[in-house]
């Protein structure tokens, strides 16, 4: 209810899993909410390559910003912050055309 307090249309849980190193929500979490769920089954450890995964990521931003009020939440564990940083600036030089420094 927070969420939807918040104005959060879409959730990208960039730690989705059920250990002490991911965030413990899926897509049947916000069933029902009208929240729109994205989730990444990511480890968080120095092995895991969350770089795969940055295209998915901002895709999935660039839709939920695309709708009139989108706003997107990020789940993330310790080494995700890093990616959802990335996935964020991505996201903003590819489909906002911005460079390095502005976004």
């Amino acid at each position: 209810m927070r969420l939807q307090r918040l104005g959060i249309t879409h959730i990208l849980n960039a730690a989705e899993g059920r250990s002490f190193m991911h965030v413990n929500t899926n897509a049947e979490f916000y069933e029902g909410s009208g929240i729109t769920y994205h989730g990444i089954k990511a480890n968080d450890t120095q092995e895991f390559n969350l770089s795969r995964y940055f295209e998915e990521a901002a895709d999935f931003i660039d839709k939920a910003l695309a709708q009139k009020d989108g706003r997107v939440f990020v789940h993330y564990r310790v080494k995700a912050t890093a990616f959802a940083s990335y996935a964020g600036h991505k996201h903003l030089m590819l489909r906002q055309h911005m460079d390095v420094k502005s976004a």
